[in-house]
């Protein structure tokens, strides 16, 4: 005679056990999704403020070459200047500013990435005027005097929250 054979049930997980475990990880998956976002945010936050200070360097050297003043040097001198890249594209905007934009990684055209616009003050200080597509990140105000003037005064910086 044939008996089935025995089985042990501690030895298994029950489908209670396997749910809870399940959502588990779906709750740690979705708070790392939300760490990598900022990561990348982090990234582009860097590297706005290393365009900033690249356009700050660069209109400094342009206008001690051709001996005026750094709010006179021409936006589109400046933006030729700058090295190129496939991520990062500079457009004029203003009479002394530009619009810099950094694309996504993954993204083929420049349609959902981060930007900031800069302006020159009468100081001669880059200051950022915009930033678009953040979330973690604001413009905060140095208030470092320019030339007694109170509007001059509030160069803004890109700050995280």
């Amino acid at each position: 005679m044939f008996l089935p054979p025995k089985y042990n049930l501690t030895s298994a997980f029950t489908l209670l056990e396997l749910a809870i475990v399940i959502a588990i990880i779906g709750v740690l998956s979705s708070f790392a999704m939300v760490a990598f976002e900022r990561i990348y945010e982090d990234r582009d936050a860097a590297a706005l403020q290393g365009a900033m200070t690249t356009y700050q360097t660069v209109m400094i050297q342009g206008s001690q070459r051709i001996g005026t003043s750094p709010q006179n040097v021409d936006p589109d001198m400046i933006i030729q200047a700058i090295e190129p890249s496939e991520k990062i594209e500079w457009v004029k905007s203003g009479a002394t500013g530009a619009t810099v934009t950094i694309r996504n990684a993954i993204a083929i055209d420049f349609a959902d990435a981060r930007s900031a616009t800069f302006r020159v003050n009468t100081c001669g200080d880059v200051c950022a005027i915009a930033i678009e597509g953040f979330t973690y990140y604001t413009l905060e105000a140095n208030n470092v005097p320019c030339n007694d003037d109170p509007v001059e005064s509030t160069c803004q910086y890109i700050a995280g929250l």
